[in-house]
């Protein structure tokens, strides 16, 4: 069964605000995906997992590695200060 995850990641700055433009890196086990930040700092990713209903993401940001996501699932949303 594939199982569809959808989520967001926000990127702000260090005094609270939104980072537009911010270029953000997923990595799976397989594949990756990239994304721009809108004006209000949010990215959509989707990806599709086979066995489960989480997948694991390592996060780049303006192609520093920021950290581990572990067991993201569906509509989750995540935030990132940089």
């Amino acid at each position: 069964m594939l199982n569809d995850i959808n989520y967001s990641i926000r990127v702000i700055n260090e005094d609270g605000d939104p980072e537009e433009d911010a270029r953000v890196k997923v990595t799976y086990i397989v594949s990756h995906e990239t994304g721009d930040t809108d004006e209000d700092g949010w990215v959509q990713f989707n990806t599709t997992s086979i066995t489960n209903q989480t997948v694991d993401v390592e996060v780049s940001i303006n192609g520093d590695s920021v950290g581990k996501l572990e067991e993201v699932g569906d509509g989750d949303t995540f935030s990132f200060t940089i």
